[in-house]
């Protein structure tokens, strides 16, 4: 995605938190790590989304 999301789509953010814990898991290191997440989400959508991955990985995972 070239440009960043103006707001944030918690649901658009929170299914590709999913799409990226999937890759990670049939990665050949068959896990996924948080900062990785939330670093592409930043990279792809920007800070505040980067917020909502992380807060919500934090909810539900509880990781730090």
């Amino acid at each position: 995605m070239s440009d960043k999301i103006k707001a944030v789509d918690s649901e658009m953010v929170i299914a590709r938190v999913h799409e990226l814990m999937a890759e990670g898991k049939a990665s050949s290191a068959k896990a996924w790590t948080p900062v990785k997440i939330v670093d592409t989400i930043e990279e792809e959508f920007g800070t505040e989304p980067a917020t909502v991955a992380f807060q919500y990985l934090v909810d539900n995972y509880g990781v730090l």
